[in-house]
């Protein structure tokens, strides 16, 4: 089941396919970080 690395939220499988990084983690999510920042990649930085 996959989870933010940041807040430990589940996140669908859907968004950590198209928001995890290179690495396949997903660092932020809806519940921890702004939707525009996710949108400009804040999903796949540590």
């Amino acid at each position: 089941m996959p989870e933010c690395q940041n807040c430990g939220a589940f996140v669908t499988q859907e968004f950590e396919r198209v928001f995890a990084g290179r690495d396949g983690e997903v660092h932020g999510c809806f519940e921890c970080k702004q939707k525009t920042a996710i949108k400009n990649g804040a999903a796949t930085q540590s």
